[in-house]
């Protein structure tokens, strides 16, 4: 049984993610005191907000209304949050939870969350789509059923994070192998993060698929030959 959600005070103050409330006021080509205007409330509330100052969720609300466009809708979530901050804990949860990483994370993934692994499935083996926490549990069993991760990775110097509003791509270096055949040398790779409303909704695993088919091949070539051992 979930536990009942906290309902929300509207004038409770809460932080912000000033940054990205800047993004988006740069990108809408306003300045502060416009933005202010547009909201009817005092520039230095708008100052408050990008300094990441508490304000209270309707301010939020009629910030996030007012920088919203035709093609991205923001709700007050949005300037709470922080993506890269959330891309991060993604990724040390998959090198510390790795396979029960889901339970790690339930709580920052949209109900309807949609993960894509690039790649053929007959010849990676957890290669497709996952949409919804359930399927992509089990997706994370099928990944790490076939995939270990070195005990001595240093995953957090290898990886580098960029944000543009409220997408983040990932990009670096991976020693996670095949069971039984660790790597030579890395496997480059990226990821591609995008929220809403405070939650991941998309997330998209790219890597060198010839690599990584290669690798499989000789996992297989060597399951077979510890099948036939015993």
């Amino acid at each position: 049984m979930r536990p009942a959600k906290v309902q929300t005070d509207p004038q409770e103050p809460r932080g912000c993610n000033g940054e990205l409330i800047r993004h988006f006021r740069h990108q809408a080509g306003l300045s502060q005191q416009e933005l202010a205007e547009r909201c009817d409330c005092s520039e230095r509330l708008i100052r408050k907000a990008e300094q990441g100052g508490n304000c209270s969720a309707n301010s939020l609300t009629v910030i996030a209304k007012n920088l919203s466009t035709k093609d991205l809708k923001l709700v007050a979530e949005d300037l709470k949050s922080f993506p890269i901050a959330m891309a991060k804990r993604y990724n040390d949860a998959l090198y510390s939870h790795q396979a029960e990483i889901v339970d790690a994370i339930e709580d920052m993934l949209d109900d309807e969350v949609h993960f894509r692994v690039n790649g053929d499935p007959m010849e990676i083996p957890f290669a497709g789509d996952y949409r919804g926490v359930e399927e992509l549990r089990e997706g994370f069993r099928r990944f790490f059923s076939v995939l270990e991760v070195p005990d001595d990775v240093d995953h957090q110097s290898t990886h580098n994070f960029y944000s543009h509003g409220l997408e983040v791509y990932m990009w670096g270096d991976s020693w996670i192998h095949p069971r039984g055949m660790p790597l030579q040398e890395p496997m480059k790779l990226s990821h591609y993060f995008r929220f809403q409303a405070g939650k991941l909704v998309w997330f998209e695993d790219q890597f060198d698929i010839r690599h990584a088919s290669h690798l499989f091949e000789g996992f297989r070539v060597l399951s077979a030959q510890v099948d036939r051992v015993r």
